[in-house]
């Protein structure tokens, strides 16, 4: 393949329903840079997604853009993160009648005392949960496989059964596997959050969520674009998180970690994931400083209010997504300059 001299690289982070923060940061960007937003893999060489990122660059890689994508949010994810309210138990109802209906922090105690996944559906047929998860994504992706897709992807999972990390990707090199998997089925592995939803079996392994490594795939975006274009000049790397905020249970901002029990093992759950993407953030930002002229990162992030809002990564209520999309435009100002500068940097030839 020709090796262009300034390399893009698109990074989006996990997050679950904070995803639609990423979607509203991308919408804003791509208006500012003057590109096709249906086009995105015609801008960048290479696309790296985690769990909820995952499904926005499986999305982008297919064309959808950012505007179309906010709907997987707004209207799917309510019925994905939601379960059977007591009457659709007890009228034997395989479906849930009410969106947006998260188990409480009893119930997840329970939950996961029964090892039973927050949404896990209870049929294949039903309506919500995993089941409706899978199903979205597989309108989105139809039967595209991995080496169908336009511009080189990664997304990182983790296979359970021999505890190994995997970056499934359409590039044919060492350590890169999947090329010929389905796309629905790569995404919907990257996407199974533990505890929240079960795990995703392809062919013979079973996987579950990149975030459980990975979370911020950037650093594996970055090093399949140096093996797939070893001489190019530069490389401009783009990182879109989804917010700070909090993972299975609520801790309000300065008050004390939970010591004990099942919300200590969220919270730790949560500390990990989080010292893992922006520990990897960092690398890069670090590596930038060091190759002058070579390496061009911008990171977008912020720390979310955990005192006014439910942060945790199932909130799909309608004003959780307004204050998202309030969150993002308040940053960007903040960090209009340096996008500015990197959009320049990004039109470099």
């Amino acid at each position: 393949m020709a090796t262009p001299k300034t390399v893009r690289i698109l990074s989006i982070d996990g997050g679950g329903c904070r995803g639609y923060m990423s979607l509203c940061f991308m919408e804003r960007f791509l208006a500012q840079w003057g590109v096709d937003p249906t086009k995105l893999y015609q801008y960048f060489d290479v696309m790296a997604g985690a769990s909820a990122g995952g499904i926005l660059i499986g999305g982008a890689a297919k064309g959808i853009s950012p505007t179309e994508a906010k709907t997987f949010f707004t209207e799917k994810a309510p019925w994905i993160f939601t379960i059977r309210t007591a009457a659709d138990v007890l009228a034997g109802s395989i479906n849930a009648s009410t969106p947006s209906n998260r188990p409480d922090t009893l119930q997840k105690v329970v939950m996961l005392g029964l090892a039973d996944p927050f949404y896990k559906a209870v049929d294949p047929a039903s309506n919500y949960g995993d089941v409706r998860l899978q199903a979205e994504v597989a309108n989105l992706c139809g039967t595209a496989k991995l080496s169908d897709l336009p511009t080189n992807v990664v997304f990182p999972s983790f296979e359970m059964q021999t505890y190994t990390p995997i970056l499934f990707s359409n590039a044919n090199l060492p350590d890169y596997t999947g090329a010929d998997y389905l796309l629905k089925d790569v995404i919907c592995s990257t996407a199974a959050a533990p505890i929240y939803f079960p795990p995703i079996f392809i062919q013979n392994g079973q996987y579950m969520d990149g975030g459980l490594w990975a979370n911020n795939p950037v650093l594996w975006g970055y090093e399949l674009a140096k093996l797939l274009y070893p001489d190019a000049k530069r490389f401009c790397i783009l990182s879109v998180g989804s917010g700070l905020g909090d993972v299975g249970f609520h801790v309000p901002e300065g008050q004390p970690a939970p010591s004990g029990g099942i919300p200590l093992l969220f919270a730790l759950l949560g500390y990990s994931m989080c010292s893992a993407q922006e520990g990897n953030a960092r690398v890069i930002e670090e590596e930038a400083t060091l190759e002058d002229n070579h390496l061009f990162y911008y990171r977008f992030q912020t720390v979310l209010d955990r005192v006014a809002y439910d942060t945790r990564i199932d909130n799909s209520d309608p004003e959780f997504f307004a204050y998202l999309e309030t969150a993002m435009n308040a940053q960007y100002n903040t960090d209009a300059f340096e996008i500015a500068q990197f959009i320049s940097r990004l039109n470099d030839e």
